[in-house]
């Protein structure tokens, strides 16, 4: 494992095409964890982005890069900035959490736009911002029957939550049991989730049946009871 620390810039890309980072942690630096300016084509996987004093990845004029399996957590202000003419960058599988922002979309003198972000965790008090309308993004890709990042069977959109888990993921309806909210998401304008994930919602209808369904439970599962239970005496659902 690499770690880039203590530094102004964890790690800088600047004039760069091609190039991979992986298992790294980009830490306590007093700007961003990584900088990347007018790069493109490069990946960046499997690392975190943590305690920098600004933001965890600052992507500004930088296009075809992909950022997959990362952390960012805990930057006094942004999980990700996308600035400028940044475009068609993929970001997926990946969580932002205890950041001021999660994603910043920042104008400079052009939009950054059309970029992909899908099946990551979003987990703040500020979840997108967006200081134009003309920054228009793709928040899901297409429903796939996959495992997504919080164990459910399909990949479409993210995970739209905050630090009291009453988020959006966490309440919007889910009638057709796929683990996709009913109705899309709007982070900001311009930018919907069309997809947004959600927990699966499991019913059990007795006490062995709901014993068993919450002994088998996975993270992010809700599960309903769907029938009275009466005339039981003793232990009925085993929460252990």
């Amino acid at each position: 494992i690499n770690s880039y620390n203590s530094n102004n810039i964890g790690l800088g890309s600047y004039w760069s095409n091609g190039g991979n980072l992986d298992k790294s942690i980009l830490h306590n630096n007093t700007l961003h964890g990584i900088s990347m300016y007018l790069s493109g084509n490069l990946t960046v996987s499997n690392s975190i982005f943590e305690n920098n004093s600004f933001g965890g990845i600052a992507m500004y004029s930088s296009a075809n890069n992909i950022l997959t399996n990362i952390t960012s957590r805990n930057n006094a202000l942004r999980g990700i900035i996308l600035g400028g003419a940044s475009y068609n960058n993929t970001i997926n599988g990946s969580s932002f959490s205890e950041n001021t922002y999660s994603i910043y979309l920042e104008t400079t003198t052009a939009n950054p736009k059309d970029n992909k972000i899908f099946n990551c965790i979003i987990n703040d008090t500020n979840l997108l911002y967006t200081d134009n309308e003309n920054n228009t993004n793709k928040l899901n890709t297409s429903l796939t029957s996959a495992t997504n990042i919080i164990g459910g069977t399909y990949i479409g959109g993210n995970f739209w939550t905050n630090p009291a888990g009453n988020g959006y993921s966490d309440t919007c309806s889910e009638t057709d049991y796929n683990g996709i909210c009913d109705i899309p998401y709007t982070a900001d304008t311009n930018n919907t989730d069309l997809l947004p994930l959600t927990r699966n919602p499991i019913d059990c209808s007795n006490c062995a049946d709901c014993t068993t369904t919450i002994a088998n439970a996975r993270d992010w599962d809700t599960i309903s009871l769907t029938a009275p239970i009466t005339n039981d005496d003793g232990t009925c659902i085993d929460f252990a």
